[in-house]
């Protein structure tokens, strides 16, 4: 176990493909872009040699794609009083689990996330025209999945903690784009796809036996079926190959099915290993188990592995470290589309570093094939393999090459890459290229007919050709071994981070197939459209509890700092914006406005203070000397003319003044300057 223990530690920049805030942004761009119209961001130009009558009917129907999509349930797991226990065989997602930082406060704070006392839960439902929700209800946010997109008026925080949903946070708004890529980031979070456990038949000098003798089998029952499978495509016009001559006797390998009887020492989960399904090796020259494999580290790479994929090698055939099969659900999930299928002897005959994943086209294959139309958990599997499969580093089957460092670049530029609507320069140039582009990417989805997963792997070979138009600058695999040292990782982040100029061809790629995709799904789901879900709401007279039905009769208990349980007193104020009862409610120097006994007000900035009265000057008001009465002084700061200084005497007439003096109105001159 110790050395499983290490073999993980290697894992520890794990292989996932775009970071969680990165899916989600793609997912949002999409969405937003799909809805512009020519008044926002300016007109959309058509692109050269296209029909102008296809072009409309396409901006057309995307934008009608996002108005069915949101008709869709949201899928989403409900808000939760506690830590959930993840239900491996759920559809949707279940949020990440926080462990509390020992402090008291902490501990107290993490087992009161989604209390509605701390969260913004007060949200009140509105009638619709076009719904027949109930007006002035509570959300009964324990069925939040049961809601109909654009009934839900909360964004969804990533891990659930503190609060499962806000009204607004981080610049995001309700609404589809925040739904599906929430449900697109979620599959990060599976930990249950890669269960591991430790197999003492795959660790050190016996395992390294076993695969001797596997790859001996394989190589010589491929030199023996050669001549007999060249005779064969001699007579059917084939193509006659030796890795094709290798397939078949792997498929026949006895020896994979008596290595995998021994059982090993697990389960263990971790989630950094959810990742081993999300590649496509869109170049390899040997798939056992399907026409384009998914990870198999022995030929990582852009041409061979590097050096973290070799670490990775060495650290599972030391440890032993194995896929429980039995365990795992990514085996019953995406490897049930292989090609040729395995049983779980054969899953689990060699360790991680010498394992035949299923591509991430297999995981699109079963989101797709579990979308009912009815609500969007589902569509989070091909969203995300849409993203994955715009990856230089997935499409090449690596955790190494600058992996990391790329996908961490791409988060830190954000919206420098995947602006939002209120950048309008920098969003409309990023719309016009991701919709000329997805206008393709329809067309060949509705001319040819092809399935998803052909699509998904379409998308991962047009990013190989991005990675190689650039000769392959983005394969920097000394970035790894950086990103691996504190004091460098960020250097390594930023050999990516200072060109983003070759990052964006690879963002802008997976958002237009995710407008493709968007379209597709959306005609599937017409006829099936759900209705809605009374259980979305508390009934009359009922207030939001969070437990039990989710719903209780009364009116709702204040937010006062006293009502909060012990601990959250000093973190539990609520940011502008959100419900208040009282100002001691709100953050920042907000006020509480709007408040009743019945009701609750919002967090609001107080208006500025109006601005001072002008002075009232006694010797009259001024912006420069000039403006002062000749003899009077300057023009002070104040906007007032200074007291007079009056070497020959004060007067009000030239009576009051000597010979030869005149009276300027405030002192006497000498009429002889």
């Amino acid at each position: 176990m110790v050395c499983a223990t290490s073999a993980l530690c290697v894992f520890a920049c794990d292989a996932q493909a775009y970071n969680e805030p990165t899916h989600r942004r793609i997912v949002e761009v999409a969405v937003d872009a799909m809805r512009a119209s020519s008044t926002q961001a300016g007109p959309i130009p058509r692109p050269d040699g296209v029909d102008p009558a296809q072009w409309d009917a396409f901006i057309t129907r995307a934008l009608r794609a996002t108005n069915d999509l949101s008709r869709l349930r949201t899928g989403l797991t409900g808000a939760y009083d506690g830590f959930y226990d993840r239900d491996h065989n759920d559809s949707r997602a279940r949020p990440k689990q926080i462990v509390g930082g020992g402090s008291p406060a902490v501990d107290i704070f993490l087992e009161n996330a989604n209390d509605p006392r701390v969260c913004d839960y007060r949200l009140k439902s509105s009638a619709r025209p076009e719904s027949p929700i109930p007006a002035g209800r509570e959300y009964n946010l324990l069925n939040a999945g049961n809601a109909r997109i654009f009934e839900f008026p909360y964004v969804v925080e990533d891990g659930y903690r503190p609060c499962a949903f806000k009204p607004w946070a981080d610049g995001r708004s309700p609404g589809l784009g925040d739904v599906l890529g929430w449900h697109a980031a979620s599959v990060d979070w599976r930990i249950a796809d890669s269960s591991m456990w430790v197999r003492p038949t795959n660790t050190g000098m016996f395992g390294l036996l076993q695969e001797a003798q596997s790859r001996a089998f394989e190589y010589a029952g491929g030199a023996l079926v050669f001549p007999f499978l060249c005779l064969y495509n001699l007579f059917t016009g084939r193509s006659c190959s030796m890795a094709d001559a290798q397939n078949i006797a792997s498929s026949v390998n006895v020896l994979e099915l008596v290595q995998g009887l021994v059982p090993g020492v697990g389960p263990i989960d971790a989630a950094v290993n959810v990742g081993m399904w999300h590649f496509v090796d869109v170049e390899a020259t040997q798939n056992r188990f399907n026409d384009t494999r998914g990870l198999f580290y022995e030929n990582a790479g852009p041409n061979f592995p590097g050096a973290f994929d070799v670490a990775i090698m060495v650290a599972t055939d030391i440890a032993g470290l194995t896929l429980h099969p039995f365990a795992s659900e990514g085996v019953k999930r995406y490897g049930a589309y292989d090609r040729r299928s395995r049983n779980g002897f054969q899953w689990q005959a060699h360790n991680v570093g010498h394992t035949e994943f299923s591509p991430v086209s297999n995981l699109a294959n079963h989101g797709w094939n579990t979308f009912a139309g009815i609500d969007a958990a589902a569509l989070g599997w091909p969203l995300h393999a849409i993203g994955d499969s715009a990856a230089p580093h997935h499409v090449t089957g690596t955790t190494s090459w600058g992996h990391r460092s790329f996908e961490d670049a791409v988060e830190q530029l954000g919206e420098g890459l995947l602006p939002r609507p209120t950048s309008t320069e920098a969003f409309g140039a990023v719309r016009d290229r991701v919709l000329r582009s997805a206008f393709e990417h329809v067309r060949d989805l509705n001319a040819n007919s092809i399935s998803i997963p052909s699509f998904v792997i379409n998308e991962a070979r047009v990013t190989r050709d991005l990675a190689r138009n650039d000769d392959d600058w983005i394969f920097k695999d000394s970035t790894s071994v950086e990103y691996l040292t504190p004091l460098l990782q960020q250097h390594s982040i930023d050999a990516y981070k200072d060109h983003p100029e070759k990052l964006r061809p690879f963002v802008e790629h997976a958002v237009a197939n995710t407008i493709a995709f968007l379209i597709v799904a959306s005609e599937r789901m017409r006829p099936n459209e759900p209705a809605f879900e009374a259980s979305t709401l508390c009934g009359e007279n009922q207030y939001f509890t969070g437990r039990g039905s989710g719903c209780a009769e009364g009116i709702a208990p204040g937010l006062g700092q006293q009502s909060m349980p012990l601990g959250l007193r000093a973190v539990s104020c609520v940011a502008a914006g959100q419900s208040c009862l009282v100002t001691s409610d709100c953050c920042d120097g907000t006020t509480c406005n709007g408040s009743s006994s019945t009701g609750y007000g919002r967090c609001e900035a107080p208006p500025p203070p109006p601005p001072p009265p002008p002075p009232t000057c006694v010797h009259g008001s001024c912006t420069s000397n000039s403006n002062c009465i000749p003899g009077s002084g300057v023009c002070g700061a104040d906007g007032c003319c200074q007291a007079p200084v009056c070497s020959h005497g004060t007067c009000s007439t030239d009576a009051d003044c000597l010979v030869g003096e005149y009276c300027s109105g405030v002192c006497c001159l000498s009429l002889v300057q």
